[in-house]
């Protein structure tokens, strides 16, 4: 199981990989058969990314297990490949739905993505309490992800589709912190804090149309 890229990440832990092994196999890992161990090992050595730095969730639904990107393991891969800025831009569209279109360069190319509150929200709590910041995450996300040309899995969909957190460690619900990755990434998050009032009534609005079409359709 043990390749350079194994051991990188158990360097930055400033273990051994049999130390990092056993931590993953308590923790992440525990209760994985060693088929599904080797992919998620497999997984992560490709990618580069350790679970214990909050870059991959391992997750699993009906025996399958899939090795999940969260945001913060997207910035993480997006700063490999240089990036230099990352934005959002909000729409209130014809038919009272809002989009979000992340914004993301690197070098000389510029790529966007354009996600809907409509599909993307989720009747959990913190899509509920931060439907803006959620839906901003979201749309960064699949931009970098083109970015980067990565086929990797979005931990985020994953949920979605019902797969669950494998192993024993504890996952926060909430937004990784995407500060002090690089300056690109905290400016992102200045505004985001920025856009908060103008956002909020984008967003009543949005869920304002709803109530409104549900009534008549009650009606």
């Amino acid at each position: 199981m043990s390749n350079h890229a194994l051991q990188d990440l158990a360097s930055r832990r400033k273990m051994s990989v049999d130390v990092y092994l056993d931590d993953l196999r308590a923790s992440y890992m525990a209760g994985l058969s060693e088929i599904q161990e080797r992919k998620v090992i497999g997984d992560m050595a490709s990618l580069d990314l350790c679970p214990f730095e909050g870059q991959v969730l391992v997750l699993q639904r009906s025996g399958k297990v899939e090795t999940g990107v969260t945001l913060k393991g997207w910035m993480a891969l997006a700063q490999r490949r240089g990036i230099s800025s990352v934005d959002t831009e909000y729409q209130v569209m014809e038919d009272g739905d809002v989009c979000c279109t992340g914004i993301v360069t690197v070098g000389d190319g510029t790529f966007r993505r354009t996600e809907f509150l409509s599909e993307c929200r989720r009747p959990t709590p913190i899509w509920k309490q931060m439907p803006k910041r959620m839906l901003g995450h979201r749309a960064v996300i699949q931009a970098i992800r083109m970015a980067c040309g990565g086929a990797a899995p979005v931990a985020e969909e994953l949920a979605d589709d019902g797969f669950r957190q494998a192993g024993t460690a504890t996952v926060i619900e909430s937004p990784t912190p995407v500060r002090d990755i690089v300056d690109a990434l905290a400016k992102y998050e200045e505004k985001q804090k920025e856009l908060g009032d103008a956002a909020e009534v984008v967003l009543d609005h949005f869920d304002g149309e709803q109530k409104e079409k549900q009534q008549q359709t009650e009606g």
